[in-house]
């Protein structure tokens, strides 16, 4: 069995561990790799025929990261936070602090990957992680700043960029 399918397995069972039911969807329709349900209940994967595995497992840390956050809170919601992220999924224009509070979330909620990385001992490259934890802030602070989310050739020109960065550093 190839390695990231058993890191696959890992994540799995680390949300099950934290209570979180994992479903996997095929709704084509769906702009997003992944998803967090925000009363804690649910990460939702979609199976995209473009994604690697590496790239669902890093999907997969994100949403989890979002659970963690939610559960060292007290597992407490926020609701200035929820209303900001049910005005943006309904494709509704966001003001720039309401953008700008996206950001604080994601920035703040994304600190927990490296702990979730070390507690199910991981066998992606640390370095790949953190390139992953870049390219999301990287989105999320391109659409605080310019009110559109980047398009997918900036994106991966931006991934690119960080996983040489990061695999020079380590």
């Amino acid at each position: 069995m190839h390695y990231l399918k058993k890191e696959f397995d890992r994540l799995c069972k680390y949300a099950k561990g934290l209570g979180v039911k994992v479903t996997f969807s095929n709704d084509k329709k769906s702009k997003a790799d992944a998803a967090w349900v925000t009363d804690g209940s649910e990460i939702i994967l979609y199976n995209k025929s473009n994604r690697s595995t590496l790239s669902s497992c890093l999907d997969f840390y994100h949403e989890l990261a979002h659970h963690m956050a939610w559960v060292h809170s007290g597992r407490k919601g926020n609701l200035t936070t929820d209303k900001i992220l049910d005005k943006e999924a309904e494709g509704k224009n966001l003001t720039e602090l309401q953008r700008k509070h996206i950001f604080d979330m994601e920035s703040s909620d994304s600190l927990y990957q490296e702990l979730i990385h070390k507690e199910i001992g991981s066998k992606i490259p640390l370095f790949r992680l953190r390139a992953g934890v870049d390219l999301d802030l990287w989105i999320y602070r391109y659409f605080w700043k310019h009110n559109s989310w980047p398009t997918m050739r900036q994106r991966q020109v931006k991934k690119t960029q960080f996983i040489k960065k990061r695999k020079e550093r380590q």
